[in-house]
């Protein structure tokens, strides 16, 4: 049963958690992922650092079918690097090696609501 009282609708979240964002990249073009990596997780002693200063933060942009505007985009805030690994190749495959990456994210907010009927 859906409830309908006023209280039930003013109510907003205390507590977000956000799954974790997996993605791949060509490992052609990984050398900054890496290097976070190295800086932020993985360090000599093996223990990496937790700085907040390493955590980023960007975007994910919608595009036009074109690829010339910016439908909407999700903005990505304290974004920091959970896990990065090179995905297994069989011998003499000459595929194009990937690195699989998986991002936290502790804030998100989205812009261009208003194209996208929500209020």
């Amino acid at each position: 049963m859906v409830s309908t009282r006023q209280d039930d609708l003013d109510q907003e979240p205390t507590n977000l958690k956000f799954p974790n964002l997996s993605g791949t990249i060509s490992l052609k073009y990984a050398d900054n992922l890496i290097k976070w990596h190295r800086d932020y997780i993985k360090t000599d002693d093996g223990a990496g650092t937790k700085d907040p200063v390493a955590q980023k933060s960007g975007a994910i942009e919608f595009l036009t079918p074109d690829r010339k505007k910016t439908i909407f985009k999700i903005n990505l805030y304290e974004v920091g690097l959970a896990f990065i690994g090179v995905e297994p190749s069989k011998a003499n495959d000459d595929a194009v090696k990937r690195l699989k990456f998986e991002l936290y994210v502790h804030r998100m907010d989205i812009d261009g609501s208003g194209m996208l009927g929500v209020a």
